[in-house]
């Protein structure tokens, strides 16, 4: 039975021990097994991870791509529907099992690109990250809803109309 990897540290670790304890201790043999457990390890660690750059290559990426082709496939299919109920006026349409309808969501908020100015003209609405400005959206959304911070802010923000086609199942008759 072959030693450890670990078992053969220990002993070459504490040679000296070794060589006291047992007059007929190899460490020629030591060396030899050492070197062989070595190879041994980088063997099975190249055979792994050639292994496992196989499952990515030739499993892994195809349907990595088969999935992003119905992705996309869905947001065109998503644009198509929305772009031709929005070009002839429908917020809605019925189907059998289902109906399409426009549901509306919180305002997006437009804003210009933050900037070390604004953030400190506007420190509770334009935090400093690390090494880039960002505004707080959802602050700004509340303060844009009344008509006179608006003004005060539409150099800066604005908010759009936004919403989006969702699916509703019909209850039964």
């Amino acid at each position: 039975m072959t030693e450890s990897f670990k078992e053969m540290l220990a002993k070459f670790a504490d040679i000296e021990t070794q060589l006291d304890e047992n007059p007929e201790f190899d460490i020629k043999q030591l060396k030899v097994d050492l070197r062989d457990k070595v190879d041994a390890l980088k063997y099975r660690l190249d055979s792994w991870e050639a292994e496992a750059e196989n499952i990515q290559t030739n499993f892994i990426d195809p349907f990595m791509r088969q999935k992003k082709s119905i992705l996309n496939k869905i947001i065109r299919l998503k644009e198509y529907r929305d772009y031709y109920m929005a070009q002839n006026n429908f917020d809605g349409m019925p189907g059998n099992a289902f109906d399409i309808r426009r549901q509306s969501l919180a305002p997006l908020v437009k804003t210009a690109p933050a900037s070390p100015k604004m953030a400190l003209d506007f420190p509770t609405l334009c935090k400093a990250k690390p090494t880039v400005y960002a505004w707080d959206k959802n602050k700004l959304r509340e303060i844009l809803k009344d008509p006179e911070q608006a003004e005060i802010y539409k150099s800066y923000a604005t908010l759009q109309p936004n919403s989006c086609f969702r699916f509703y199942t019909k209850k039964g008759k």
